[in-house]
């Protein structure tokens, strides 16, 4: 059985109402993958994000808001704080935000996406895809996010004796 999928409520197809419309934001999934499949941390993990335009000389910034099912904001992205020079010179643009691996232990997310001006004080449009996305785990963990770490270990001497109380240990030693 063929399921929609939930992106699917960001498609647009009416005329461009104001200087500028999000048309589309869509969650990439794997080649053959269900609509609804989870990912699993450290999944590679994909939105393409389209707009349209009347006006090719306006400038235009994208931000991405990740945020769990409960309102937690967990990351945001943004092409301007990330150097990119503004989008310009055409009708219609497509990027796509890439994760090389999903950081998210586990849970249920969703997707905010800002068509911003060129210094990303004005929205143009805005949009949300609530619950875009599950990230599954076979394993309990608690947290939010699978921080990259390691463990180094030394052996150690046990501890000096402590002194009793009230006597220093120059005391002792005498």
């Amino acid at each position: 059985m063929h399921k929609e999928p939930r992106e699917a409520q960001l498609v647009h197809t009416e005329p461009v109402a104001g200087p500028a419309r999000l048309v589309r934001a869509t969650v990439a999934r794997p080649p053959g993958a269900e609509a609804e499949a989870p990912f699993r941390r450290g999944d590679r993990w994909s939105l393409d994000v389209e707009w349209e335009t009347r006006d090719a000389n306006l400038r235009f910034h994208l931000a991405i808001g990740i945020d769990r099912i409960d309102s937690v904001q967990i990351a945001s992205f943004s092409t301007l704080h990330d150097g990119l020079e503004p989008f310009a010179g055409r009708t219609r643009y497509r990027v796509r935000l890439s994760l090389s691996q999903i950081p998210m232990i586990q849970g249920e997310y969703s997707v905010f996406v800002y068509l911003l001006d060129e210094y990303a004080l004005h929205a143009f449009d805005s949009k949300v895809v609530h619950a875009a996305f599950r990230v599954i785990t076979d394993e309990y963990r608690i947290g939010l996010l699978h921080v990259p770490h390691r463990w180094d270990a030394e052996a150690s001497e046990p501890p000096a004796p402590a002194a009793p109380s009230g006597e220093s240990l120059e005391t002792l030693a005498a």
